[in-house]
């Protein structure tokens, strides 16, 4: 997988580059993500929860020739973009990832492409 970065609601940063999905990028988002999102209070607070955000950008695999088969979008219309990121552990986390890549994918096939 790519490079992710997770911001909590009061801006705190947690950033982890791996390849290794299902093993390193579940394990990190069991251990950071219990800590990254706020219950709202009731009858104190105006919201149910403050998720934490995520930005996710591809990472390369070096070969022969230099860098090949990124492994998330690199259109510049998606490239970078900071999405809510509602998860609570490591499965809602990869769960919600592969979501957010389904819906760039979406995006990207209704946006039409300019400067051609």
């Amino acid at each position: 997988m790519p490079r992710v970065m997770l911001q909590d609601p009061f801006g705190m940063c947690f950033t982890i580059c791996t390849r290794n999905v299902e093993t390193t990028l579940h394990a990190w988002f069991d251990e950071v993500l219990p800590w990254l999102f706020v219950p709202g209070r009731p009858g104190i607070d105006d919201f149910d929860v403050l998720w934490p955000r995520i930005t996710v950008h591809p990472m390369w695999a070096w070969k022969r020739g230099g860098p090949a088969a990124p492994d998330w979008h690199i259109d510049s219309r998606v490239l970078g973009r900071i999405e809510e990121f509602p998860a609570k552990n490591g499965d809602e986390g990869l769960r919600e990832l592969l979501s957010l890549r389904r819906r760039f994918e979406r995006e990207l096939a209704l946006m039409p492409i300019t400067g051609r």
